[in-house]
C-alpha cells in the first residue's frame, strides 16, 4: 500500500529495531544523565511519528496516494495508541513522585487523594488504549 517495496520494508524493520535499541538503553539508563535525554529523545521521537501518522491520514483522505481510507484510519488509530502511552507514562511518573513523597514525609489525605486520582486517570487512559487496538483490529478484520 505504500511506495518503496522492500525497500521501505527494510528500513521500516532497521528504524523498528533502532526504536527498540533505544527504548531498552532509555530503561537501563533511566537514572543518569544520559538516559534523561535519551527518554526525551524518545518522546521527542513518540511526537514526530504521531505526527506523521496523522499527515499520512490527511493526506490519503484527501485521496491523493493509494493508501486505502481503512488503512489511513488504522494509522491515525496508531497514533492514539501512543498517545495513550505517552499519557498513561506521564500519569505513571507523577504517581511515583507522589509515593516518594508517602516515602519521605509520611501520608496525608491529600497525598493519598492524589494517588487514587493518578490511578483512575491512567486507568482511564488504558481503557482508550485497548479501545484504539480494538479498533485497530476491527479495521485490520474488516478491510473493504
Amino acid at each position: 500500500y505504500a511506495p518503496g517495496g522492500t525497500l521501505l520494508a527494510v528500513l521500516a524493520a532497521l528504524l523498528t529495531v533502532a526504536w527498540l535499541a533505544l527504548a531498552e538503553a532509555t530503561h537501563r539508563l533511566r537514572r543518569t544523565a544520559t538516559g534523561k535525554t535519551l527518554a526525551w529523545a524518545d518522546r521527542l521521537l513518540r511526537f514526530a511519528v504521531m505526527a506523521a501518522l496523522a499527515v499520512v491520514f490527511a493526506i490519503a483522505m484527501l485521496r491523493t496516494t493509494n493508501i486505502p481510507p481503512w488503512l489511513a484510519w488504522k494509522l491515525l488509530v496508531f497514533g492514539g495508541v501512543i498517545a495513550c502511552g505517552l499519557g498513561i507514562r506521564a500519569q505513571l511518573l507523577r504517581f511515583y513522585v507522589t509515593w516518594s513523597k508517602i516515602d519521605h514525609d509520611g501520608t496525608d489525605p491529600a497525598l493519598e487523594q492524589d494517588i487514587r486520582h493518578r490511578y483512575v486517570v491512567a486507568t482511564s487512559i488504558l481503557g482508550l488504549l485497548w479501545l484504539c487496538i480494538g479498533v485497530i483490529v476491527i479495521l485490520s478484520v474488516w478491510q473493504p
